[in-house]
């Protein structure tokens, strides 16, 4: 609306005689400015609409669960989490595979991840499965406790290359390896 408002000044300047259209000169530059970071904030807020469909892409397939509070317990599956685990299932030509997500005590931080891929046939009925486009994660309820409103991604670096959680609001501080962590307590 603010936009639309701008632009009727930019076109009302045409109608202003020379005496006036210097003065206006600096009030269209600032209106501009206007504009331009009200384009901004529509990228913005666009990006932010596409994190909030990329969050609700990642369902809840089997057993969900409430944390103490009554909240659903779920976790989101990036685009580069999704992209390998499509991948790596299509190259194994069976596409019955999970990526499991346990997490035990140990490591450096007092919690460790592990990851594993299994055959969706091998789920426990205290596991919860979660799916973004095809893709499949599957987390006990205990570890879901621990890694709950986490990101799982896929991250490609010079070390190597491996399943991380990531954003954890679960944890306090972390390895900088990412493999261990400090549970909030």
């Amino acid at each position: 609306m603010l936009s639309l408002r701008l632009r009727c000044l930019f076109q009302n300047s045409k109608n202003l005689t020379r005496s006036h259209k210097s003065n206006f000169h600096f009030s269209r530059i600032t209106n501009v400015r206007k504009e331009f970071t009200l384009n901004k904030l529509s990228v913005l807020s666009t990006q932010n609409v596409s994190d909030l469909k990329r969050l609700f892409a990642t369902i809840v397939k089997n057993n969900p669960q409430k944390d103490d509070q009554g909240n659903e317990m779920k976790i989101e599956i990036t685009e580069r989490a999704v992209n390998k685990l499509l991948s790596i299932t299509s190259n194994d030509q069976d596409v019955n595979m999970v990526l499991r997500i346990t997490v035990d005590s140990g490591g450096c931080h007092g919690f460790q991840y592990f990851y594993d891929l299994t055959p969706i046939s091998s789920l426990k009925e205290e596991d919860v499965l979660f799916e973004n486009n095809q893709a499949k994660v599957v987390v006990d309820t205990i570890s879901l406790g621990l890694i709950k409103g986490s990101k799982i991604d896929f991250s490609e670096e010079l070390i190597g290359s491996q399943f991380k959680v990531i954003e954890n609001p679960q944890a306090a501080s972390g390895c900088g390896c990412g493999i261990s962590f400090e549970a909030k307590i």
